[in-house]
């Protein structure tokens, strides 16, 4: 309960901060709350004969370098799929089935690098293979924010083709780093350590490239789309798609083509940013993986058998 509370509060505080204000109470209480929750968690663990989550479990490198990497991968992997719908359909001007087949590079190409990915881990060791795939997604990632309504969907899908290789790389022996690293008693806790962990990726990375997007695309809008007043300025605010409709009718073409276009650019100068924070993220998870000395997760520590919930 102090694990989902405190996320829950963490990701209210994160989403709402743009809306209601960083100084506003709900959002600076969701964040206290938060920080409370969420450090009292490993402290009531610690004190419980048998704990469903064991915080020295964080003593052993493989965990440790596991869950990041796992972490940081569905941070931005899953920022990506929030920013890639919205830009695909409202900036590139794609059906949402049109939008669904351009993302196929990404999960086709993952697939594929995701079945071999282990076999390259046996030559040329699990760390390195990490390591590549965490920078293919960095540098797919970051050549992504430099998409416009212009970029072509060749180019966009091979970056799309790249940032997947990588996921599919690193994620295998990432999985395994933590299935390697506890004892066969702790099977349970390993396989939910890696659900837990890409839920809790997954939904930090959208709530904050989204948070990211969402503030850009509103200092970015023209001031005759950011200054709508009243309910309907809040939704133009915090949505492209609600902004192009509010664009859309504009007195005269040329007006009207003015703001479509500085909508889709104010957009774009929002996924510019989101991307580039999640490519930084993937970045220094690679620094750091890279920087963990070999056989580090060997290390002996004792840990008290997991709670079975159906004991």
């Amino acid at each position: 309960m102090l694990l989902t509370a405190g996320t829950i509060a963490l990701l209210y505080g994160i989403i709402e901060g743009p809306v209601a204000g960083w100084s506003s109470r709900q959002v600076l209480g969701s964040l206290v709350l938060a920080v409370v929750l969420l450090g009292a968690f490993p402290w009531y663990e610690l004190r419980r004969r048998h704990p469903m989550l064991d915080p020295r479990l964080f003593r052993l490198a493989g965990v440790r370098v596991g869950m990041t990497g796992i972490f940081a991968q569905f941070f931005a992997l899953f920022g990506l799929f929030y920013i890639n719908a919205q830009y695909l359909q409202d900036v590139k001007g794609y059906s949402p089935l049109l939008s669904g087949v351009a993302i196929l590079p990404l999960a086709g190409v993952m697939a594929y690098a995701s079945a071999r990915s282990m076999r390259l881990a046996a030559r040329m060791g699990e760390r390195t293979t990490i390591v590549l795939g965490l920078l293919c997604v960095t540098v797919g990632l970051a050549l992504m924010s430099f998409a416009t309504a212009t970029t072509p969907y060749a180019v966009y899908g091979l970056l799309l083709a790249l940032a997947g290789s990588g996921c599919g790389l690193a994620l295998p022996p990432l999985s395994g780093m933590i299935v390697h690293a506890l004892p066969p008693t702790h099977a349970g806790v390993s396989s939910g350590l890696n659900s837990t962990v890409r839920e809790l990726g997954s939904a930090v990375g959208v709530a904050v490239l989204g948070t990211i997007l969402t503030a850009q695309f509103a200092r970015h809008l023209p001031a005759a789309l950011r200054d709508v007043p009243g309910a309907k300025g809040q939704a133009v605010r915090q949505s492209i798609t609600a902004a192009l409709s509010s664009a859309a009718g504009a007195p005269g073409p040329g007006i009207r083509t003015h703001l479509l276009n500085a909508t889709r650019d104010a957009f774009t100068s929002g996924t510019s940013i989101g991307l580039r924070v999640g490519a930084a993220v993937l970045l220094i998870t690679a620094a750091a993986v890279a920087c963990q000395p070999p056989g580090g997760q060997k290390r002996e520590v004792k840990l008290r058998r997991p709670h079975d919930p159906a004991m």
